[in-house]
């Protein structure tokens, strides 16, 4: 009987601890109190961490069901992004990977800035297909959206700042995203006949990178697209995550980027997907 006793007892002071743990990591120091302009400011002057890395989910209910329409060749049914699924995400100057799953498929994506390559591998087609960049590639700019291969913090901080020019910003709170302190940057479209309703930005109270990113649709209550880290590192990235070797026997096409040429076709000035991808090949 005494060693039942005991027993409780220990289990009874071991939750207490925890509820005591619990209770005073809700008690958090919450972050400075900043406007929308200074924490736009501060997003785009902040050096941010080296390295990120972290696992990542996201729910897209922009498409609806995908199953009907996968037979339909103008419908990217086989992207892991138009549907809902998870992954795990490295970046830093040697480069990116990023590795997904989903209901549209499994894909890996890897960009080595030293190797100035690309790597797009499909598991399901088991298919690779791999960019080389020659010359100079476009600068890193930003784009009207980030691009569905690379939802990485710097694409999507990039993002924000092209759409705060055309929506009313605010700071509307403060909230807890893979364990950390962040602000919610909410941006509402200045124009009152769009379906978009708003997109709100969860950026780390820290680093100042963008941690989630949630759009909304005109009156909706719930996102349509969620994208964001459930788990979230700054620590060294090993370098060889970014060499990338297919696997036997998997179907490979490649192809090369003359830098130079797209440089002058897109001019200084334009806003296009390809300057966030191969600005990550090594570009000033």
């Amino acid at each position: 009987m005494r060693s039942r006793v005991l027993i409780l007892a220990v289990l009874v002071v071991v939750a207490a601890v925890t509820l005591v743990a619990v209770a005073a990591a809700d008690r958090s120091e919450p972050l400075p109190t900043v406007t929308a302009p200074e924490l736009l400011a501060a997003m785009a002057e902040a050096d941010g961490p080296e390295a990120v890395s972290g696992d990542v989910a996201w729910r897209n209910g922009l498409f609806g069901d995908l199953a009907a329409a996968s037979g339909m060749d103008h419908v990217p049914a086989q992207s892991p992004l138009t549907s809902s699924g998870s992954g795990r995400i490295w970046v830093s100057d040697t480069g990116v990977r990023v590795e997904s799953q989903g209901g549209g498929g499994d894909q890996v994506v890897v960009v080595n800035s030293g190797r100035r390559t690309a790597w797009v591998y499909d598991a399901a087609e088991d298919t690779a297909k791999k960019v080389t960049v020659t010359g100079e590639a476009p600068a890193e700019t930003a784009s009207p959206a980030p691009d569905a291969a690379m939802l990485t913090p710097d694409a999507i901080a990039l993002f924000l700042q092209q759409v705060s020019r055309l929506a009313t910003v605010e700071v509307a709170g403060q909230t807890v995203v893979a364990g950390r302190q962040a602000y919610r940057l909410r941006m509402t479209p200045a124009a009152d006949d769009t379906a978009l309703g708003s997109v709100e930005a969860a950026v780390d109270g820290e680093t100042m990178l963008p941690l989630q990113l949630d759009v909304y649709a005109r009156g909706g209550v719930e996102p349509v697209l969620r994208y964001g880290f459930t788990s979230v590192s700054y620590e060294a990235i090993d370098p060889d995550l970014v060499t990338f070797q297919p696997p036997a026997g998997t179907r490979v096409t490649s192809r090369t980027v003359d830098g130079d040429r797209v440089r002058r076709e897109l001019g200084a000035d334009r806003l296009v997907h390809a300057g966030l991808v191969l600005g990550r090949l090594g570009v000033g």
